[in-house]
């Protein structure tokens, strides 16, 4: 499956896969990655592994986006898809870009506003992806004057710290992807790190990750839903450029 996922180039928004071909229409290099592991899952529960059962995977992140902005758009971009799940990744920007920070406090309530909107609107299940770190010092060449030099990860875990509550008293799934991105690589600079850096071929970007790193991702999110996975299912992600894939080939794509 990993193979798979490394391999795909699409440039479109969902896919479906279904009796081994995929379908891209509009959309992110780690959503693939999401849809063909839950193939497997569905497949595989149907005792027919090698079988694959159709499953949509619609991508919904926009690049720049923080919290503020995804809640404004969640309705058209997740809602109206009438989805059976909703995964949402949303908050390096709010933290981590000079340009679109957003504070705690008023990132707790767009987060809480997005989830009693999904309570709201009917039966879809609400899947909560934590931020991953980043590596600072190549954050900050493009982020000067950013506010929490010195410390954004400390400030990534504090934004990491209101998605567990909020997810907890709401009885919702969490990824720790932040946890799973440390595990990977304990030294976030090095050649086996998921996220861009000079020695792994990704440049000095620090906070997008190379295709293992959304392939990561994606696993991570499949995993979360293990126990719904079924033949049909329609799974919308919705969040930044992370969600999106950038700059992975075939990022925007599902």
């Amino acid at each position: 499956m990993s193979l798979y996922c490394e391999e795909l180039h699409m440039n479109d928004h969902s896919s479906t896969l279904s009796h081994g071909r995929l379908r891209a229409r509009r959309g992110a290099w780690a959503i693939a990655c999401v849809a063909l592991f839950l193939v497997q899952l569905v497949a595989s529960a149907a005792g027919a592994p090698d079988t694959p059962a159709p499953v949509v995977v619609i991508n919904s992140g926009i690049g720049g986006h923080n919290s503020k902005q995804v809640l404004g758009r969640i309705e058209r971009d997740a809602l109206d898809l009438k989805p059976d799940v909703i995964v949402l990744m949303v908050g390096t920007n709010d933290v981590a870009n000079s340009h679109a920070l957003v504070p705690l406090d008023a990132y707790a309530a767009n987060v809480e506003a997005m989830v009693k909107a999904v309570r709201d609107a009917g039966s879809a299940k609400l899947v909560l992806v934590n931020l991953p770190p980043v590596i600072e010092p190549m954050l900050l060449e493009r982020h000067p004057n950013h506010p929490h030099a010195g410390h954004v990860n400390e400030e990534i875990q504090k934004y990491n710290a209101k998605l567990a509550e909020i997810a907890t008293a709401n009885g919702l799934t969490l990824v720790d992807f932040y946890a799973a991105v440390n595990a990977a690589a304990p030294d976030l600079t090095g050649p086996d790190s998921p996220l861009r850096n000079p020695n792994n071929g990704g440049g000095r970007d620090g906070v997008h990750m190379l295709p293992r790193g959304y392939r990561m991702l994606g696993k991570a999110v499949a995993d979360a839903l293990a126990d719904d996975a079924k033949p049909g299912m329609r799974v919308v992600c919705v969040g930044d450029s992370l969600t999106f894939g950038y700059p992975a080939e075939g990022q925007g794509t599902a």
